[in-house]
């Protein structure tokens, strides 16, 4: 058999080079996507992005979610300090904690809920008003206490602290005359770190 024809050859060298080429950029070009894939998603907040870039779109905190404590027993001279997980009354007496919604008992005309940090801010709502966190961001018409006996069931107080923390507190009713102790109940929805920190 004659041999085949060396140009032939050549012919099937060229076209080997040339799917070398085409392979080769295809691949570049492939990586070239990957690469500026990855870079956005990074920036965007993607998978591997950094937690600024989870935020909203707007640039703005996200909304804390709400944290509701039913049934809280609040004892004469004691407080809740909304930062504590789970919401659970201190006594006074104790150090260290900053405390912010307080009942003491020994008033003339009858025990107080007050917010005690200086900082610290409390509003009675009207019966109209919505208890949400818009709302109790909103409320400016502050007091230092209130008496228990102008709270009716349902009636609700806005807290806001200097933490950060914002509160829905409504007032379920007092301790009954034989009960051993002085007490309100209440239920608290507990927005943290919900406003911006006050210092000092």
């Amino acid at each position: 058999m004659p041999p085949r024809p060396r140009r032939n050859r050549g012919k099937l060298i060229a076209g080997l080079v040339v799917a070398g080429m085409v392979l080769f950029w295809v691949a570049f070009a492939g990586l070239g996507a990957f690469l500026s894939a990855s870079d956005t998603g990074t920036r965007s907040g993607g998978p591997g992005g950094t937690a600024a870039g989870r935020g909203s779109k707007d640039g703005k905190r996200p909304e804390p979610e709400p944290a509701t404590y039913r049934g809280v027993n609040l004892p004469d001279g004691h407080f809740l300090a909304l930062g504590d997980r789970p919401l659970r009354p201190r006594d006074l007496d104790e150090g260290g904690v900053v405390s912010e919604l307080t009942y003491l008992s020994g008033f003339v005309g009858g025990g107080r809920l007050g917010i005690d940090e200086p900082n610290g801010k409390m509003a009675l709502l009207e019966r109209s008003q919505k208890g949400t966190l818009a709302t109790c961001r909103a409320e400016t018409r502050f007091v230092d206490d209130v008496q228990v006996k102008r709270l009716a069931p349902g009636a609700r107080l806005c807290v806001r602290t200097s933490t950060g923390h914002v509160a829905l507190v409504t007032y379920r009713g007092h301790s009954p005359e034989s009960a051993p102790s002085d007490y309100v109940k209440l239920d608290v929805t507990v927005w943290r770190n919900a406003i911006e920190a006050e210092d000092g």
